[in-house]
């Protein structure tokens, strides 16, 4: 991880937990005591799971700056726009950005190339979210600092071969599922995050609760990814 900024990308079918622990990953630089980050939600699809984030702020107000301890919701589909406001005003902050491999697909140039090469110069986390790895814009995966994995919908062995971390990330993705089949159903979370910068992996342990943590950091254990995944 980048101490500057880093672009996320929370990877997980429905109901396996991955807008929570986006949040919850938000919050944890939100509520850090040094340098800690605002955090705005772009809602382009009115999703239910943004629902306890009331203050919703026309992006307009993007222009200013908002106070340290904003938690804010910008509601529209004009993703062009909000990502030149981020460009120009926003620092210091936590993106969320839901089902973003579509901001992303064919020749993209411009305003979202520059969105995606500036979290580091800005102090940004960005924040994306999508259903299955296969399915996502090449440009993200090759931009992603931190892969956060949850079941997907993918087959673990048919990835795209030019994957950052592909041989760390095959391994971890079918771990996940034989983690989830000691589960009931509706409470298939298990998670890996894979920091490819660092180049450890980091294990979450579901026994813990959050409130009993400061941070949802302190639910997870890290290991160099060799061995890791030499001990598994």
């Amino acid at each position: 991880m980048n101490i500057q900024g880093n672009n996320w990308m929370f990877f997980g079918k429905k109901n396996t937990g991955k807008t929570h622990e986006a949040l919850e990953f938000a919050r944890h630089f939100f509520q850090r005591n040094v340098n800690p980050k605002r955090i705005i939600v772009f809602d382009h699809s009115n999703n239910t799971s943004y629902k306890e984030i009331t203050d919703v702020i026309p992006m307009e107000r993007l222009q200013y700056q908002l106070p340290k301890k904003a938690i804010v919701k910008v509601q529209s589909d004009d993703f062009d726009t909000f990502a030149e406001y981020c460009l120009m005003y926003v620092r210091n902050a936590v993106v969320v950005i839901d089902d973003s491999s579509a901001f992303f697909q064919g020749n993209v140039r411009g305003t979202r190339l520059k969105f995606l090469k500036s979290p580091k110069n800005n102090g940004n986390e960005y924040m994306f979210q999508c259903h299955s790895v296969r399915e996502t814009a090449p440009l993200l995966l090759e931009n992603t600092d931190i892969f956060v994995l949850k079941e997907t919908r993918d087959d673990a062995n048919d990835l795209p071969s030019k994957l950052v971390g592909r041989n760390r990330i095959i391994p971890l993705m079918n771990e996940l599922i034989e983690e989830n089949d000691t589960y009931p159903s509706g409470q298939k979370w298990a998670t890996r995050v894979y920091d490819q910068e660092e180049d450890t992996i980091w294990f979450k342990d579901l026994r813990i609760p959050l409130d009993d943590v400061e941070s949802v950091f302190d639910t997870y254990g890290i290991m160099p990814a060799r061995d890791y995944l030499n001990a598994s």
